[in-house]
C-alpha cells in the first residue's frame, strides 16, 4: 500500500488518552481512552485499567463518555462521572467488577469528583444556573410511565432549544472557549455514597453566586476547599479568585470562609499534600493577570503566606503533590518540550521519580505519580501526538497502523529574531510530496506566547499541522 499524507479526515481514526490516575498502592492505573463516533458527529469514552505489568484491558462500557476516575481511598472502588444516562452524572463502581452505580441526580450535569478521606462520601462540582436551581428545589414529579418519561424527556429537550433560540446575553464576559456560561455557577454538592442516588444522600454544600471550582476535602472530611470569586457579585471568571474553605453543616448550606487576595488571583482549584500540612495552588498576578505567566503557590494549612515555588523559569503544565508530600510533581514546558520535573515543598528534598524519556518537541500532558515514584504520562511528539508511557515503557500504541499508511512530515526547529530583536522559536514542516519544479507557500500559524507555547507534541494541533503539510 502507497502512503499517502494525513488529512483532516483522520481526525476520526485518532484516539487519544486523558485522565491517568493510580490505585493508592500504585498497583493499578487507569486512564481514559477517547475515540471518535463519525456518524454521531462526538466522541466516546470509555475507562481503562493496567494491573501491574499486563496489557491495559477496557473497565467500562464506554457507550458515551465515562471520564473523571478518581480511586477510593482503600482502593476498592472508583468513581467517575458518565453521560451514559443522559446528563452527565456521578457513578461508582467496585473495582473487581460489577455494574457502576449512579450516585447523583443533578440537572446540570457533575465534574470534578473527590472522595472524602474516609471514603463515605464523593464531593463534586456543578455549574447549574437559576431555572436548574429551581428545579432542584422544586423537583418535578417522577414520571409513572413510558408515556410520561417521554414527554418529560421532550419538554426538557424543547427548554433546551428555546434557551439559545435566541440566546439572551446577560453579562460579560458571556463565554470560556466554545462553551456559553449562559448564568451558570459552579455549585458543590456530596453525596454519601451508601445511600446511593436517594435524594436524601445528594445535598448541594454551597449557595451563593460565587462560582466555585473543583472541591478538595480538608484531611478531617469536616469540610471543602475550593477556589472562588472574591465578590458574588462580580461576572470576570478569569481574575479576581481566591482560596475558600466551606464547613460542612449537618443541615442547610455552608456559610464560606474567604481568604481574599491583593497579589494574586487563584488560578486552579487547591491540592492538599497527604500530609495535610500545606495547600498548593497555580495563580496569576492580580494586578496583571496575563503578563507572567503563572505561578505555583504553597503556604501552610495551617494559615500563611503564600509562598512561590521556583520553576526555573519554565511554563508551568499539570502538576500535582508528589504522594509522600516532599514537593511537587509538574510538567515544566520550555523551548517545545514538556518534561515532568519535581519542585521541593518548603524544608523538604523531593522524592526521586522515574519519568519517560523525552526529546525535542515532546510533550507529557496528563499524568500521575505513584507511591514508588514511576510517573505515568501522556506524551505527544513529532511522530505521534498521544501515547501512555509508564515510566521508560510505552504502553499504548494508538496511531502505529495509521501511521504505517501516512506519511509523517519531520519537523526541523528553527530559531529567528523579531523585529524588537528577541529571538523567537518556531517548527517547519515541508510539503509531504514535493514535486519537482514548483514552488509551495508558506503558512503560519502564531501563537501568542510566551508564557503557553505550541510545539509538536502539541496534541491538538498535531493533525492539523500534519494535515495542512499534506494539503
Amino acid at each position: 500500500m502507497t502512503a499517502t499524507p494525513w488529512s483532516v479526515a483522520d481526525v476520526t481514526r485518532l484516539d487519544h488518552i486523558e485522565d491517568v490516575a493510580w490505585s493508592p498502592s500504585g498497583a493499578a492505573l487507569v486512564y481514559v481512552r477517547a475515540s471518535v463516533d463519525a456518524v454521531a458527529n462526538t466522541y466516546r469514552r470509555a475507562i481503562w485499567m493496567r494491573r501491574g505489568d499486563a496489557s491495559p484491558v477496557r473497565f467500562s462500557a464506554g457507550t458515551g463518555n465515562d471520564r473523571s476516575p478518581v480511586w477510593s481511598p482503600n482502593g476498592r472502588q472508583i468513581a467517575f462521572v458518565s453521560n451514559r444516562g443522559g446528563d452527565a452524572q456521578l457513578y461508582v463502581i467496585a473495582v473487581d467488577g460489577g455494574e457502576a452505580e449512579c450516585m447523583s441526580a443533578v440537572s446540570a450535569g457533575v465534574s470534578s469528583p473527590a472522595w472524602s478521606p474516609d471514603g463515605r462520601f464523593v464531593a463534586f462540582v456543578s455549574y447549574p444556573n437559576d431555572l436548574d436551581i429551581a428545579a432542584e428545589l422544586n423537583p418535578p414529579p417522577t414520571p409513572t410511565t413510558a408515556f410520561a418519561a417521554d414527554q418529560a424527556k421532550a419538554t426538557k429537550e424543547q427548554h433546551a432549544r428555546d434557551a439559545v433560540d435566541p440566546r439572551v446575553i446577560g453579562e460579560l464576559p458571556f463565554r470560556t472557549g466554545t462553551d456559553y456560561i449562559n448564568g451558570r455557577r459552579g455549585q458543590l454538592y456530596i453525596v454519601e455514597v451508601a445511600k446511593g442516588r436517594s435524594r436524601s444522600s445528594q445535598r448541594r454544600i454551597s449557595d451563593d453566586a460565587r462560582d466555585y471550582w473543583a472541591p478538595a476535602w480538608a484531611p478531617d472530611g469536616a469540610s471543602l476547599w475550593s477556589t472562588a470569586k472574591q465578590s458574588p457579585e462580580t461576572t470576570q471568571y478569569f481574575v479576581g479568585r481566591c482560596l475558600v474553605n466551606l464547613p460542612i453543616p449537618a443541615t442547610g448550606y455552608a456559610t464560606p470562609q474567604i481568604f481574599a487576595e491583593q497579589e494574586w488571583s487563584i488560578g486552579s482549584a487547591p491540592q492538599l499534600s497527604s500530609d495535610g500540612q500545606w495547600i498548593a495552588v497555580r495563580a496569576i498576578f492580580a494586578h496583571a493577570p496575563f503578563h507572567g505567566g503563572a505561578a505555583l503557590l504553597v503556604r501552610p494549612y495551617a494559615g500563611g503566606t503564600w509562598q512561590r515555588l521556583d520553576l526555573n523559569d519554565a511554563s508551568l503544565g499539570e502538576w500535582k503533590w508528589l504522594p509522600d508530600s516532599s514537593g511537587i510533581a509538574y510538567v515544566a514546558e520550555w523551548h517545545g518540550q514538556g518534561v515532568v520535573r519535581t519542585v521541593a515543598a518548603p524544608g523538604r528534598t523531593p522524592m526521586a521519580i522515574h519519568t519517560p524519556p523525552s526529546d525535542a518537541g515532546v510533550v507529557s500532558a496528563d499524568f500521575d505519580v505513584n507511591a514508588h515514584g514511576l510517573i505515568a504520562a501522556t506524551q505527544g511528539g513529532p511522530s505521534a501526538p498521544c501515547e501512555l508511557w509508564v515510566g521508560a515503557t510505552q504502553v499504548s500504541q494508538l496511531i502505529d497502523e495509521l501511521r504505517a499508511q501516512r506519511i509523517t512530515v519531520p519537523f526541523e526547529e528553527l530559531w529567528y529574531h523579531s523585529g524588537d530583536g528577541a529571538p523567537v522559536q518556531g517548527w517547519l514542516l515541508a510539503p509531504a510530496v514535493v514535486e519537482p519544479g514548483r514552488t509551495y507557500g508558506l503558512i503560519l500559524h502564531i501563537h501568542g506566547g510566551p508564557h503557553a507555547m505550541w510545539s509538536p507534541g502539541t496534541r491538538s494541533m498535531w493533525l492539523e499541522w500534519q494535515a495542512t503539510a499534506g494539503a
